[in-house]
């Protein structure tokens, strides 16, 4: 768990070499979704973690509040960076099947996004809130460059991911500006 930083990078690249050979053979699509359902579960468990720590692990009689969830992977570090390339392959999969008007599987991609997200502020671990943050920027500032003629509900594209990277300066702004209020301090991570 500790070399999750340039083993696992390594490990990714392999694994886009060895999906891209794969191509015709698997289907991309269903190996993704699942891999996602796999990880909307961790963090479903990421709650049940948090609700009775000792459900998974010996939580040594901690609070509730204070506990880290680590799901069923122990450790919350390792579950926040497990997360966090699911969060994207979950967007991904959600805007395939808006595209398509599946609104079935549309439900099912955003409840697990919205546990994927939660979990990875509940784990508080900072390179992943920041890893996330600097995602969703990446995502937007594409989106803007190339998402010309695309909606969403009847809302253009490049409009959308204007107003998330207008967010992304303006409240950075406002918490340097209210970094010493009450409201902070409760925030994960």
């Amino acid at each position: 768990e500790r070399g999750f930083g340039i083993i696992a990078f390594l490990h990714f690249a392999v694994f886009v070499l060895m999906l891209q050979s794969a191509r015709g053979h698997i289907d991309l699509e269903r190996y993704l979704t699942f891999s996602f359902a796999v990880s909307a579960a961790a963090a479903f468990f990421a709650f049940v973690n948090m609700v009775d720590p000792p459900f998974f692990f010996d939580a040594k009689g901690q609070s509730w509040m204070s506990v880290r969830p680590g799901s069923f992977l122990g450790n919350p570090t390792y579950l926040a960076g497990y997360i966090l390339p699911h969060i994207f392959i979950g967007l991904y999969l959600a805007f395939r099947r808006f595209l398509e008007r599946n609104h079935k599987e549309l439900t099912f991609l955003a409840i697990g996004i919205a546990f994927d997200i939660v979990a990875t502020f509940l784990t508080q671990t900072r390179g992943a809130l920041i890893g996330l943050f600097v995602g969703v920027l990446i995502v937007a500032a594409y989106a803007v460059w190339r998402g010309k003629s695309a909606s969403i509900a009847g809302f253009p594209l490049r409009k959308i991911a204007m107003g998330v990277l207008g967010l992304a300066v303006v409240l950075p702004i406002g918490f340097f500006f209210t970094r010493s209020a009450p409201i902070w301090q409760s925030v994960p991570g």
